[in-house]
């Protein structure tokens, strides 16, 4: 199917994924463990401190979340399954997670100049501008101002985390023309080595202050369902997949039989957003404090 986007809408509009380190459905880590046994504290934080810190793209991490109310937009040409489930998901997390997640206030924008020749637009003439904000002080955050729409139906939001839901080879295009970190993962989402992926902006203070996820509408059902949960599971900040844990969906192969989040999932994420599990942590404190927290969390019925 003809595309129309030009190159500059890329560079200008997915910017920020030179500013953020993204993840994706293929990663690197390991954390073994015997399929079918309650897994034991010392376990649970070795699998914990490789979700949320461990070697992605060269890359030894520190613990990330959100410490702030999350405005999230879908941005899609038309309403879909995809469009539809995504938000579903991230509330359900977000519940987990303790964190406010509300849908941004969308308004209608009656200027068309407003969105410049150097955005991205598909063949059926739907247009998108995504334009990285960055916030003046800690009152004024960083944040994106997105426009989007048909001809002069136009619309306005802003947010910190924007969901963007298309088929593959439009979602690729809004990678064209970025660094060689963010071109290789474009080939590889044009190539089908990935399904999905997403982008993180982190202050500091290792907070997440923006996200974008790439959901694809490319995929069957199975895969499809996979690329939603874990994708929107990992903007909340275990970022990494692992290899060979039946203890987790955020499994490289084939030891996980769900792409559903498994009770160890969401024990920790629970984890991740205890109030003494601080942002920026290594590797090796990550699983200490994992140890220190997780009896408490476990004894509250996991």
């Amino acid at each position: 199917m003809a595309r129309n986007i030009p190159g500059g809408a890329a560079r200008r509009g997915l910017e920020l994924a030179a500013l953020a380190f993204s993840v994706s459905v293929a990663m690197e880590g390991a954390c073994a463990d015997p399929p079918g046994l309650v897994p034991s504290d010392q376990e649970l934080a070795r699998l914990f401190a490789e979700l949320a810190t461990g070697r992605e793209f060269e890359r030894r991490g520190r613990t990330l979340r959100w410490e702030r109310p999350v405005r999230y937009l879908v941005m899609s040409r038309e309403p879909g399954r995809v469009a539809a489930r995504a938000p579903r998901v991230l509330a359900e997390f977000a519940a987990i997670a303790g964190i406010e997640a509300e849908e941004a206030e969308v308004a209608s924008w009656s200027d068309p100049t407003v969105i410049p020749d150097n955005v991205f637009t598909t063949h059926d003439g739907f247009r998108g501008h995504i334009e990285r904000v960055r916030g003046d002080d800690v009152d004024d955050p960083p944040h994106f101002v997105v426009t989007w729409g048909r001809g002069a139906a136009l619309n306005r939001a802003e947010a910190e985390l924007i969901i963007l839901v298309d088929d593959r080879e439009t979602l690729a295009a809004q990678l064209a023309g970025g660094d060689d970190h963010v071109e290789a993962r474009r080939r590889d989402l044009l190539r089908g080595r990935l399904d999905c992926l997403f982008f993180l902006h982190e202050n500091r203070e290792s907070q997440i202050v923006l996200g974008l996820l790439l959901l694809n509408t490319s995929l069957d059902p199975v895969k499809e369902e996979a690329c939603i949960n874990e994708e929107t599971f990992q903007i909340f900040g275990l970022v990494n997949d692992v290899v060979e844990s039946s203890l987790t969906m955020l499994d490289q192969g084939d030891y996980s039989a769900s792409s559903a989040p498994t009770e160890y999932d969401r024990l920790l994420l629970r984890l991740l957003y205890h109030p003494r599990m601080e942002t920026g942590l290594d590797h090796h404190w990550a699983k200490r404090r994992a140890m220190e927290l997780l009896p408490e969390l476990r004894g509250e019925g996991g």
